[in-house]
C-alpha cells in the first residue's frame, strides 16, 4: 500500500497592516482558510494586527490562519467642534457624541429659548478632537454674545 501523499505546504504571507478583506484574499490564494478575531486598537477598524501562524511560517495548505483585526473602542468618542455654537446647539452636538454638558449649561436660562441659550461657546475642556470616554462632562469655561 502506498503512503498517502503529503499535503503540500505554503509560506504564510505577511498580512499585518492590510485591510481584512485583502489579507483574507492573500491567505486564500496561498490555500489557507482564515479565522478572524477582533480586539480594540488605535489602528483603523478592520486593519490586521497580527496573524497566527505569522508571516514566513510554513503551514499545510488548507490549514487555518487566524488573523486578529482592529476594532473601534465603543466606550470612547471624540469631543465635537462646539466653539462658536449657541449653547443650545452645543448641547445637542455633545449629546450626539455620547458626552454630557456641564450641569450649569443644562439649567434654567440655558434651555431652548432661555435667556442664555443664545450665548455662543468660546472655550471648553476637554479640547475639540480629544478622544474621551463616553459620558465625559464637557466643561464650558467661557461664552460670548449673550443677549
Amino acid at each position: 500500500m502506498d503512503p498517502a501523499p503529503a499535503t503540500p505546504q505554503a509560506t504564510v504571507p505577511n498580512v499585518v497592516g492590510l485591510a481584512y478583506a485583502d489579507a483574507a484574499s492573500r491567505l486564500a490564494a496561498q490555500g489557507f482558510s482564515v479565522a478572524r478575531t477582533e480586539e480594540v486598537s488605535a489602528k483603523a477598524a478592520g486593519t490586521v494586527l497580527r496573524a497566527n501562524p505569522g508571516a514566513g511560517a510554513l503551514a499545510r495548505r488548507g490549514s487555518q490562519v487566524t488573523v486578529t483585526v482592529a476594532k473601534a473602542d465603543d466606550t470612547m468618542t471624540v469631543v465635537p467642534k462646539i466653539r462658536d455654537l449657541y449653547v443650545r446647539d452645543a448641547r445637542a452636538a455633545v449629546r450626539a457624541a455620547g458626552l454630557a454638558l456641564e450641569p450649569m449649561y443644562n439649567g434654567a436660562g440655558y434651555d431652548e429659548g432661555g435667556t442664555y441659550s443664545y450665548c455662543r461657546v468660546w472655550e471648553f475642556t476637554p479640547a475639540e478632537g480629544a478622544r474621551v470616554k463616553k459620558g465625559t462632562v464637557i466643561d464650558i469655561t467661557r461664552v460670548f454674545g449673550c443677549g
